[in-house]
């Protein structure tokens, strides 16, 4: 019997130290959720961006390109594009890129569909050149478009 005694302390220090080393590993594997999770976001949140940023830059390309005409609206922060009698016009408000189709010669930036959410837009035009450059949170990418 008295060496039942001591085996009874034995199992209690031996089932705490379980829960113990359970709880250790629980924890140790929060914290590396928790890590994995900050910097998931942390990429996720540059990608979009950087993606945002150069997917307006080639849609507006695309359209300036694709267009028979041109006009820089909006003190530079839109544009006009003239294509067999429509017109697209795209322009920064409100942190987005907005589009609208009109068929008149209306040239006003408002209305429209929210097409990117960017930060800023600017468009200028040098020695035949269309300079487009949006930025994204920090990040900001151009493009030049030559001649019309």
């Amino acid at each position: 019997m008295d060496g039942r005694r001591g085996a009874g302390k034995s199992d209690i220090v031996g089932t705490i130290g379980s829960m113990l080393l359970f709880l250790v590993f629980t924890v140790c594997m929060l914290v590396i959720i928790a890590a994995a999770a900050s910097t998931y976001a942390g990429i996720s949140s540059g990608f979009d961006r950087s993606f945002t940023g150069s997917a307006s830059l080639r849609y507006l390309s695309n359209k300036i390109r694709g267009a028979e005409s041109y006009e820089i609206i909006e003190d530079g922060t839109g544009i006009a594009a003239v294509n067999g009698g429509i017109t697209c016009v795209m322009y920064y408000s409100d942190g987005g890129l907005y589009e609208k189709n009109v068929s008149s010669e209306e040239r006003t930036a408002a209305g429209g569909d929210k097409i990117f959410d960017i930060d800023g837009l600017k468009i200028t035009e040098n020695n035949g050149l269309c300079e487009i450059s949006v930025s994204c949170g920090e990040d900001s990418s151009s493009v030049f478009i030559g001649g019309r």
